[in-house]
Formats: structure tokens, C-alpha cells, sequence
């Protein structure tokens, strides 16, 4: 897998998430059957894949703050680069 700059790829993953936002909203204003529709029987909606992250997210979250949280209180610090699936997310 690329290394690819810690920092970096958080900021990155911010604006996607901002923009995916923004365009969720507009859309919803728009109108908001169409985050309803599903273009074929065997594929997601918009909303249901929202639910489906929301839903993972109010599981995965606070598990993630206590890794966080626990990492911090044993001075663990973030490696500079990430590399996806390497084990070695942090270090002393």
C-alpha cells in the first residue's frame, strides 16, 4: 500500500466530507424524494446509505474516542505517514 502523509489525508477526508455534506443538503432542499431513490432494486439509496453510516457511526465512534483517549494517556503519538492496513498506526 502508498504511504500516504498523515496529516494530509485527514484534511483531505475533512473537505470530502464537507462538500458530500453541502451537496446532501442542497439536495434535500431541492427535493428530498430524491435521496430516496433507488436506481436499481439492488442498490442503496442516498438515504439509506447515510442510515447505514450514521448507523456504524454511533457505534464506531465512542470506540474510537476510548482508543483515542487511552493512546493519548499512554503518550502514544500518530505516526507521520499512514499506510492503509498497516498495524503500526501509532508509536511511542
Amino acid at each position: 500500500m502508498k504511504k500516504m502523509n498523515s496529516r494530509e489525508l485527514l484534511n483531505q477526508l475533512e473537505v470530502d466530507i464537507r462538500q458530500l455534506i453541502l451537496k446532501v443538503k442542497y439536495y434535500s432542499k431541492e427535493d428530498a424524494s430524491l435521496l430516496l431513490v433507488q436506481v436499481s432494486s439492488d442498490k442503496w439509496s442516498v438515504a439509506q446509505i447515510l442510515e447505514h453510516l450514521n448507523s456504524y457511526g454511533r457505534y464506531y465512534l465512542p470506540h474510537m474516542t476510548i482508543a483515542i483517549d487511552k493512546a493519548e494517556a499512554s503518550h502514544w503519538s500518530a505516526t507521520t505517514d499512514y499506510r492503509s492496513g498497516d498495524p503500526r498506526c501509532a508509536r511511542r
